[in-house]
């Protein structure tokens, strides 16, 4: 066990190695919280302010999730006040990527609001999240609600469509090859 409490990463490490999983706990969110901590190693914060930040809710494989935590965290270092990036606009889903993308937005808006209840941020902007986060649920309720009219844009398709055309030649090369075979042996039997 090392005694190194100024990393918060190290502090967690050492914790989940130390932690054992029993019948009432259990330790959830590990990787996210590991590589946020991760990042926070260089920023001018306090350990209980990593803590805190390190517990937002953050997907850490959303691109759109991870820009929005490097934003807030960056503004508010340097002093400045954290908003919400202007860029996020919620348009009805026309496809399952556009729902997926609205999901993202989602979660983007949510740790901006999480954050930035917990560190100062403009009111303004939390009010403009907050309406921003309420027209994304409702284009992401209804555009389930409409899911049998979205398309599908989904790389699987193509590949079945060109694995069957593959099989379908393959087939025919085998059928013929059998008739081919068929005939040989019919006018080698006359």
């Amino acid at each position: 066990i090392e005694h190194d409490f100024t990393s918060l990463y190290k502090i967690l490490r050492q914790f989940n190695d130390m932690a054992t999983i029993q019948g009432d706990y259990f330790l959830c969110r590990k990787a996210s919280t590991k590589v946020i901590s991760k990042t926070m190693a260089s920023l001018p914060l306090s350990i209980a302010e990593k803590y805190t930040i390190s517990t937002s809710p953050i997907n850490h494989r959303d691109r759109g999730c991870m820009e929005t935590f490097h934003r807030f965290i960056s503004k508010y270092t340097s002093g400045e006040t954290p908003g919400l990036n202007k860029r996020v606009h919620p348009r009805p889903p026309k496809s399952f990527g556009d729902l997926d993308k609205l999901c993202s937005i989602y979660s983007q808006i949510e740790l901006f609001l999480w954050l930035s209840m917990r560190f100062s941020s403009n009111i303004v902007e939390q009010q403009t999240a907050e309406a921003l986060l309420e027209r994304t649920t409702l284009l992401i309720n209804e555009g389930l609600a409409n899911s049998e009219t979205l398309t599908l844009k989904h790389c699987y398709i193509k590949r079945d469509k060109n694995l069957r055309s593959i099989w379908l030649e393959e087939e025919n090369q085998l059928n013929e090859s059998s008739d081919r075979e068929l005939t040989d042996d019919c006018n080698s039997m006359e």
